[in-house]
C-alpha cells in the first residue's frame, strides 16, 4: 500500500507541479502525513486519560525527522522507488482503485489534522 501511495504522490509531483526533486517531495508529503497521523491520536488519548498534551513542537519535528529518514532511507537510498516508477504499483490491478485509495490516504489525514485540533481543544 505505501508502495502504491509512493507511486501516485509520485505522479502527482511529476506531473501537476513544476518540481526538480518530485521524490523528495513526494517523501516529504508522506512523511508529514504519516507524522499527522501518529501525533494526533497520540494528543487526544493522553488529553482524554492524562488531562494534558504530551506532544509539542519538538516532538513532532523529531518524529517528523524520524518518519523522513526511514522513508528516504527505504524508498530513495535502496533504489526501491525508482523500481515502483517503474513498476506502476496497483491495488488489486486497478488504477481506479488505487486513485481512489491515494485521494481517501490524503483526505483522511487532512480530516485528521483539522478534526484532531477541534477535538483536541474541547478536551482541554
Amino acid at each position: 500500500m505505501m508502495d502504491v501511495l509512493y507511486y501516485y504522490y509520485y505522479l502527482f509531483y511529476k506531473k501537476c507541479k513544476v518540481e526538480t526533486q518530485p521524490q523528495l517531495t513526494t517523501i516529504s508529503t508522506l512523511s508529514l502525513f504519516i507524522t499527522w497521523d501518529i501525533i494526533i491520536p497520540i494528543n487526544i488519548i493522553s488529553i482524554a486519560f492524562l488531562h494534558i498534551s504530551i506532544i509539542n513542537r519538538w516532538s513532532f519535528i523529531g518524529l517528523f525527522i524520524c518518519v523522513a529518514f526511514t522513508l528516504y532511507m527505504y524508498f530513495i537510498k535502496s533504489k526501491r522507488g525508482l523500481k515502483i516508477i517503474e513498476q506502476k504499483p496497483m491495488l488489486c490491478s486497478n488504477n481506479n482503485l488505487s486513485i481512489i485509495f491515494t485521494i481517501g490516504f490524503t483526505l483522511l489525514s487532512i480530516v485528521i489534522i483539522i478534526w484532531g485540533a477541534f477535538f483536541s481543544k474541547e478536551l482541554l
